[in-house]
This record gives structure tokens, C-alpha cells and sequence, in this order.
């Protein structure tokens, strides 16, 4: 799976590193790239959301 190159390298390595210490397994750069950019669709889905009830 092809995705956008919206994250920089240092946000995927950080995020590999993230991933390694909270789970015990080393990723591709591609997974964690899809993995932090579903991550950040769900926390931007969550807080619209809250932000919309707010106003």
C-alpha cells in the first residue's frame, strides 16, 4: 500500500521507535507510515468532532 509522503523521515522514525518499545516489533517505514497517518485521522476525526459539540 502506496501512501502519501505527508510525514517526514524523522516523524516515521520516531514513530518505529514508538512502536518497537510499546510492542516488542520492528516495522517498514511504510507500515508506520500508514499506521501514524491512521492514527492522526483518528485523533483529527475525534477532536473536530469534540470541537464541533463545544461551539
Amino acid at each position: 500500500m502506496q501512501t502519501n509522503n505527508l510525514l517526514p523521515q524523522q516523524a516515521i522514525d520516531e514513530f518505529k521507535i514508538i512502536y518497537l518499545k510499546k510492542f516488542g516489533k520492528k516495522i517498514t517505514d511504510e507500515q508506520a507510515r500508514v499506521q501514524a497517518m491512521q492514527l492522526y485521522q483518528l485523533y483529527d476525526a475525534v477532536y473536530r468532532k469534540r470541537v464541533k459539540q463545544k461551539s
